[in-house]
């Protein structure tokens, strides 16, 4: 059976460098660097920890920053990776949604090889996914490109603690509802969503909902 990760982050070696500037004017950048669990780790360092756990491909992305600069920079990376390490590093893009240009870097990833656009992080980048408003754009060029979307989500209850964020099952919910057309996976559970897919019609406004285990084992 074909061992896939579904949820891996690496970064270049400058924003490791760079990462106390960074952190200056990136507020989720920080908290999420500070994390007890939060490891550094390259394409490189990846692989081999593929080889070691057998693991045949990963779903990379970089870091979803507010700053649209950063994020290309991030996405330069990841897709120069998956071309050394063809059929092993699946590609996904990063951006800034709200920021002008966002719906043209999607396409430009698109074209190079991304697969899918995230992890987004809502409460790091300012976007609220119940708003139609603020996602139809992106879920325009991404339906596009024919890439999925993978939102940062977490549980709505119990203690707080570093990279939580607001966004739970009430908002990926009504992301679903507004988006039909796209497939999104939510991170962590989403906050708990799956768990309401007992109920019929939630099953059927979720058709398009996935979700990922990732950081399961460390919660927090």
């Amino acid at each position: 059976m074909k061992r896939i990760d579904a949820h891996v982050h690496i970064y270049p070696p400058e924003i490791e460098r760079e990462r106390k500037k960074i952190s200056e004017k990136e507020p989720w950048f920080e908290v999420m660097i500070n994390s007890k669990v939060h490891k550094w780790g390259t394409a490189e360092s990846l692989i081999s920890h593929m080889d070691q756990q057998g693991i045949e491909s990963s779903l990379v992305t970089g870091f979803a920053f507010r700053d649209r600069g950063l994020c290309r920079i991030m996405n330069d990376y990841v897709l120069d990776s998956a071309k050394k390490y063809r059929g092993r590093i699946l590609p996904l893009a990063v951006v800034s949604p709200c920021a002008k240009g966002a719906g043209e870097e999607i396409l430009r990833c698109a074209e190079l090889g991304a697969v899918g656009l995230g992890e987004l992080f809502p409460d790091g980048q300012c976007l609220d996914i119940s708003d139609s408003g603020q996602t139809w754009r992106m879920v325009g060029a991404c339906v596009e490109a024919k890439m999925f979307i993978l939102f940062h989500t977490a549980e709505q209850v119990g203690h707080q603690y570093g990279g939580k964020g607001s966004t739970g099952s009430e908002e990926a919910a009504a992301f679903c509802m507004n988006h039909p057309q796209i497939k999104v996976v939510f991170a962590h559970f989403g906050g708990g969503l799956w768990a309401y897919e007992s109920m019929p019609e939630m099953r059927l406004a979720l058709s398009n909902a996935y979700y990922d285990t990732a950081a399961w084992p460390w919660l927090y």
